[in-house]
């Protein structure tokens, strides 16, 4: 059985304008030429606008031990489009037939759920994406995010990611398994999965008597229709 071993020293660090501030959610691929590029969010002071939290930076490698940060930014968040006004994080990317696909979570002001989003990239060397229409995953009453795509042996993929559902008092979530567990933030987050790009409102709704954090699952309601999405809110189809 193999064993992993912790490798020496930082494959990245913040250390410029771009991701001065922070840099975090690694993805990699394998390039037709032989190397690789990352891919990875960075926030800074370089950032493009005001209000803009996050964004996907890349860097490439001969080896995938030492890497050289590419210049500009492969993605940024869009101002016009609310879903994905503020935010680009979690980058995931798989080739595909003429070029690649890049799945990240959008994210826009607080009001906004947050979506799963999609950018197509013809260039070899995956430097230069554009967005795809629309949206990959959406839904009424639940946010989407964290996602990561894995090809199948059989052909086409499988995407993996959270989902955190919200009600009129605010975001909550029933909790995936016992035991208990109190949330650390304002909502917590439970691990859907998603084939392909299906849409996810095909999957399961949520109960809508949310219990306590602390309720014992034996005494969680069954499943009911979903609750209302909160005030202000706009969904989008894709």
């Amino acid at each position: 059985r193999g064993m992993w071993s912790r490798e020496h020293g930082a494959r990245l660090a913040s250390d410029r304008g771009l991701d001065g501030g922070k840099l975090q959610s690694p993805a990699i691929v394998r390039l037709p030429s032989g190397g690789w590029r990352l891919f990875y969010v960075g926030v800074g002071p370089a950032r493009p606008f005001p209000v803009c939290q996050g964004y996907i930076l890349s860097a490439g490698s001969d080896n995938g031990v030492e890497f050289t940060k590419d210049e500009g930014i492969r993605l940024a968040p869009v101002p016009g489009r609310p879903h994905m006004s503020r935010r680009l994080i979690a980058p995931t990317v798989t080739p595909v037939e003429g070029g690649w696909r890049m799945y990240m979570e959008a994210r826009g002001p607080a009001d906004e759920l947050t979506a799963i989003a999609s950018a197509f990239s013809s260039d070899p060397e995956a430097l230069e994406w554009g967005f795809e229409e629309g949206l990959r995953l959406t839904h009424p009453t639940m946010g989407f995010g964290g996602p990561r795509y894995t090809p199948l042996p059989g052909g086409g993929g499988r995407l993996f990611l959270f989902a955190s559902v919200y009600t009129e008092e605010g975001p909550s979530v029933r909790p995936p398994t016992p035991p208990l567990r109190r949330p650390q933030s304002p909502f917590t987050s439970r691990l859907r999965r998603a084939r392909g790009c299906r849409r996810a409102s095909t999957a399961p709704q949520p109960p809508t008597a949310w219990p306590s954090p602390w309720t014992p699952a034996s005494a969680w309601p069954a499943t009911s229709p979903s609750p209302p999405r909160p005030a202000g809110s706009t969904q989008h189809s894709g």
